[in-house]
């Protein structure tokens, strides 16, 4: 019986059953003086059994609901609100807080500078956001499933969402019933409140021995029946301490009698994701289920594999880090199988155990998955730009001779997994696919964002020892360029496409290492390689032979002799080896110090040094000379006296003769008056041995300066006022172009109360002259006399860029285009002087993205963007009169073959500004009456856009010219094969 007998209408003692009981006490351990849990049960089951009182159902749904909310507040008392927070007050002053700021900000508020009132408004309504975000009852009864068991997060996520279901369902229902939503019917009502103290007893029951005991009982079991499972399953999903020790078990005996009575239940389809604790760290849980499917995946390894495969996506690596041990347990192509999951490892964020990498990849090596294995190596091996690469671009392109400003390109994982990634993972498999392998790592060298990995002066030797401490980068070159050997004593037959792939790189490091091969395989087919090499160097006269570069010498003139190397060509070599070293620039760097006697000592050295690769060629009076400096210095000169990187790499520090911080302490007067007369000292140089070079500089006093200018000048409009004001009067350009940058940085800030005036000093400075000087006269942005504007144009160009970007004010508009008519129609030295022509084309788009006025045409398109940001169906007018004014024949400085390049980038977004314009001047951008100039635009085009079919239509008269004119572009002037090669894949791609 649920209840004792009535009599005189006084109930009798509740007579509760052992559940109950077992509620009851349960409650009692876990309830508070402010939240007696069995006093409300009590009262339940007496307001239940009271038959006279109408209402019994739902005055112990109340007290049975009161019961289940408060549950999650004696598990986390912290969910309790103990302060009452006024949100409509709250809300009443965001409403007229907002009203006044609308009145600030009449043009709305897009673009504008945040003032300090609707800074604190703004405040206000985070405040209001974070007061009025509290759990729902849903989130609550997951806590209260998660923090009542200790071992909660054992338990399979399916487990714990469906506690919390159960729970967050049954006290819906009792809040039906004791809102008389519900019918109250008597039976129905009981069976929710046996539920009720199912759960309780689930949830808050101590965890015994006896369940351990009674799992344990069952697994013996050879015979299990249905009730044996059944009672198995309830066990173990009722605590996370129940779940681990039976998952313990069965993985410890490999036990594969198990596996399709838990993929039935479902406990292999829900890995858990990584979990925010909230501190700013993160839980990695662990699956149990797949520790398990680790453990048989030896005695059930397709069934393993098909489930492994299925799993949905996670972030977290403790569930990858088990796929791969299932991947190292199985061999061959079921292994392999896995591959989808390890590249979904390799892409998440959090990486767990990253070395076990270099197992999977072995592992796949050596059972000749090498497919997989190379995709898996391509995912791992990519660098990435490093902290603050975006500053570090800024501000190299402010001080390119500051050795911090290089880029710092980083693997995705810590120093020691990468290295042993490449060391005991990738090598291997270079050993087997070395071709693939150097593919695969001069496309992962190759990547946006790489330089210094790749500069012309690192890594110091392609080959070290393996026992020196090595950062990535050198283990990356020390792999790649072990898998290219590899390529030259394996596969002979890649040896060609190798070297093509090589040469196809920019980064002189890939020079360096076709050098490294040559000297190690000097052969027939080699030959011409090493003797092109050698007849295109253009330094014997000025630097030092690298290492790798004078060892390819002599070890070719070693095994070829005199067959190598024409004697007219050796006749050039050794004359212009003699010409060296420049005494003028001798001169330069030693200043005071310089002496005719240590200067032909130097020469001496110097003359010894560049011959010696030559030596088994030397001849008439080169022999006799090489041989009298060999007895006068009869110390032998060994291939490890080379040096590394040229001695032009020795860092030079520019230094301002006084700190920004003391040029502020000045007036504006002094300020002005110094800046206009301080003048170098030539010697400044320090010891030319030294690592670093400090120099005093003009160049190192404008930096100063234009920190000076951004942060005190310009805040204060009086001193603003006298430096525009005397803009006539300063006579180096350089200060020009600091002050320009100074007002770029407030652009950035959104500081833009004086934006009218800076545009009408940018305006000021490109009315300065800017033409060709006689030649042999020297110009600089520093000088006095014969001034160079150039970078005072360029600050112009960069603060005009800055202007679009940051979405200046529309009504700017005017001022804008005019400075671009300017930039995108005057000289440029750069441009306008440079003699070379289209050899090298993939140079093209580098030059144009760092000159001016290529730039400038750039800028015009983003101009056109920026005004249809402002307004969607504004005219560009300004951007095809401008266009049309530079293709005018008549335009005093023609089109040249970089802006010929940029303007073949930007075709389509120019089509996408005004399609019938940019269709009807279709010849101009692709000139085909000039085949350089086509070449410059079309080569641009198809390299780094993607035709939509309005615009392949509209070029199919150009892809059919290049199909026709492919093969006259391996012919000179335009022999360029790996443009050739380039066009050729993408025509066909296009076409196909």
């Amino acid at each position: 019986m649920r209840h004792g007998i009535q009599s005189q209408n006084q109930p009798m003692p509740l007579v509760l059953t052992p559940l109950q009981r077992a509620v009851l006490e349960t409650l009692r351990g876990k309830e508070t003086a402010e939240y007696p849990l069995s006093d409300w049960y009590l009262s339940a089951l007496y307001a239940l059994d009271n038959y006279h009182n109408p209402d019994r159902v739902s005055q112990a749904a109340q007290s049975l609901r009161e019961l289940v909310e408060k549950l999650p507040r004696i598990v986390r008392t912290m969910d309790a609100q103990s302060t009452a927070f006024d949100f409509a007050g709250m809300r009443r002053q965001i409403d007229t807080r907002l009203l006044k700021d609308k009145e600030h900000y009449p043009e709305g508020w897009e673009g504008q500078v945040i003032d300090n009132h609707l800074d604190e408004t703004l405040r206000k309504v985070e405040r209001y956001v974070e007061r009025n975000h509290q759990p729902t009852r849903r989130e609550q009864m997951q806590r209260v499933v998660a923090d009542i068991d200790p071992m909660g997060d054992q338990l399979d996520s399916r487990i714990r969402e469906e506690k919390r279901d159960r729970l967050h369902s049954l006290w819906q229902k009792l809040e039906g019933f004791a809102h008389h939503n519900i019918a109250p019917d008597i039976e129905d009502f009981e069976r929710y409140l046996e539920t009720l103290e199912k759960i309780i007893i689930d949830l808050l029951a101590p965890i015994t021995a006896q369940n351990q005991n009674e799992i344990q009982s069952i697994l013996k079991r050879s015979d299990r029946s249905e009730s044996d499972i059944k009672r198995m399953l309830a066990l173990i999903e009722s605590r996370g301490a129940n779940f681990a020790f039976f998952f313990s078990r069965v993985t410890e005996n490999a036990d594969a009698t198990w596996l399709p009575i838990l993929k039935k239940k479902g406990y292999f389809a829900h890995p858990p994701n990584v979990e925010p604790t909230g501190d700013g760290r993160a839980h990695l849980p662990l699956w149990w289920p797949l520790c398990y499917l680790a453990a048989i995946s030896d005695h059930a390894p397709d069934e393993v594999i098909k489930i492994v495969s299925q799993l949905p996506k996670v972030d977290n690596p403790r569930v990858y880090n088990d796929i791969l041990d299932i991947a190292l347990r199985l061999r061959g192509e079921q292994s392999a199988k896995l591959k989808p999951k390890m590249l979904e490892y390799a892409g998440i964020e959090y990486q767990f155990s990253a070395h076990r990498y270099a197992e999977v990849l072995a592992h796949w090596a050596a059972d000749n998955q090498t497919s997989a294995a190379l995709e898996l190596s391509k995912a791992l091996v990519q660098f990435v730009p490093g902290p603050q690469s975006q500053e570090k671009q800024a501000r190299r392109q402010e001080t390119p001779e500051r050795g911090e400003m290089i880029l710092q390109p980083t693997p995705r994982f810590d120093e020691c997994a990468y290295q042993k990634i490449l060391d005991e993972g990738v090598r291997p498999l270079a050993e087997k696919e070395p071709y693939n392998v150097a593919r695969l790592l001069i496309d992962a060298a190759t990547d946006k964002g790489i330089d210094k990995l790749f500069s012309d002066v690192w890594p110091p030797r392609l080959v070290e020892e393996e026992s020196n401490p090595q950062c990535s980068e050198a283990v990356f070159i020390r792999t790649l360029t072990f898998a290219c050997e590899q390529v030259y004593e394996q596969s002979p037959e890649s040896v060609s496409a190798l070297d093509t792939a090589l040469r196809n790189q920019r980064w002189k490091i890939f020079k360096r290492l076709r050098q490294h091969l040559y000297a190690l395989h000097p052969n027939e087919q080699t030959k011409p390689w090493i003797r092109e090499m050698i007849l295109a160097h253009g330094d014997y006269a000025q630097w030092e032979h690298r290492y790798e570069f004078q060892k390819m010498i002599r070890c070719a003139c070693e095994r070829f002799g005199a067959t190598l190397l024409t004697e007219e060509d050796r006749t050039r070599i050794f004359d212009t080896v003699l010409i060296g070293p420049s005494k003028t620039r001798s001169q330069e760097f030693m200043g005071e110090r310089f002496t005719e006697e240590d200067f032909q000592q130097c020469q001496c050295h110097f003359h010894r040094r560049q011959l010696r690769p030559f030596a088994s060629l030397l001849f008439g009076e080169y022999l006799t000379y090489v041989q009298k400096l060999d007895v006068e210095d009869d110390k032998p000169i060994s291939d490890e006296d080379y040096p590394p990187s040229p001695i032009r790499e020795q860092s030079i520090i520019h230094r301002s003769p006084q700190s920004a911080e003391d040029l502020a302490n000045l007036s504006d007067k002094e300020l002005f008056a110094y800046i206009n007369e301080w003048q170098e000292e030539h010697d400044n140089m320090g010891d030319y041995r030294a690592v670093e070079i400090i120099q005093i500089t003009i160049r190192a006093l404008a930096k100063a300066f234009q920190t000076v200018f951004k942060e005190s000048i310009i805040p204060e409009a009086g001193r603003l006022d006298f430096w525009i004001k005397n803009r006539e009067r300063i006579e180096r350009p350089i200060y020009v172009a600091m002050m320009i940058n100074g007002m770029q940085e407030c652009v950035k800030a959104k500081n833009l109360d004086r934006l009218d005036e800076w545009l009408t000093f940018c305006e000021w400075v490109l009315s300065r002259p800017n033409q060709e000087h006689e030649k042999g006269v020297r110009t600089s942005d520093e000088f006095k006399e014969n001034p160079d504007w150039h970078s005072a144009r360029r600050a112009v160009i960069d603060f005009v860029e800055t202007c679009l970007k940051e979405n200046v004010p529309v009504s700017n508009r005017a001022q804008l285009s005019t400075l671009l008519e300017l930039l995108c129609a005057q000289f440029d030295g750069e441009l306008d002087q440079d003699s070379r022509v289209l050899l090298i084309h993939n140079d093209l788009l580098d030059q144009a993205i760092n000159k001016t006025r290529s730039r400038a045409l750039q800028a015009l398109i983003n101009f056109g963007f920026w005004v249809r940001r402002h307004d969607a169906d504004a005219e560009v007018a300004e951007v095809v009169s401008i266009l049309e004014k530079r293709f005018n024949a008549e335009a005093e400085y023609p089109l040249m073959l970089p802006e010929y390049a940029i303007l073949g980038v930007d075709y389509s977004r120019i089509f996408s500004l005004d399609q019938s314009w940019a269709t009807e001047h279709k010849s101009d951008f692709f000139p085909q009456n000039d085949l350089p100039a086509w070449l410059a635009a079309f080569d641009t085009f198809i390299s780094y856009s993607r035709p939509f079919k309005p615009i392949f239509e509209i070029l199919r008269s150009d892809f059919d010219f290049a199909l026709e004119h492919l093969t006259d572009f391996n012919k000179p002037p335009h022999a360029d094969r790996d443009l050739t090669d380039r066009l050729g894949r993408h025509l066909f791609s296009y076409y196909l």
